[in-house]
């Protein structure tokens, strides 16, 4: 019996194929990109549940909308000269 025939014949009689060991190396790269997938996705729902945060941190800080309308008016400054009577500026809104 030649050796070709009898290395098929134990992989017939063992259930192997000629492309197990290709198999097997695209099984490992397939399963490398399914974890480096697998590390992105966590990173990235990771910084967005950062991002929510800070931003509830951030908005919690502002006053409320009507709080807003509400303002009072911006009042002038006078500046005045070292007499205390005679106006040199007067600063106005700076809107």
């Amino acid at each position: 019996m030649s050796l070709a025939v009898a290395r098929t014949r134990r992989r017939l009689v063992h259930g192997r194929s000629g492309s197990g060991a290709r198999r097997s190396g695209v099984w490992l790269w397939a399963m490398g990109l399914v974890g480096i997938f697998a590390i992105a996705a966590t990173l990235v729902v990771a910084a967005a549940i950062w991002a929510i945060v800070w931003f509830g941190q951030f908005a919690g800080a502002l006053p409320p909308p009507d709080q807003l309308t509400a303002q009072t008016l911006f009042q002038t400054t006078p500046v005045l000269a070292s007499d205390g009577t005679t106006r040199l500026y007067e600063l106005t809104d700076p809107r």
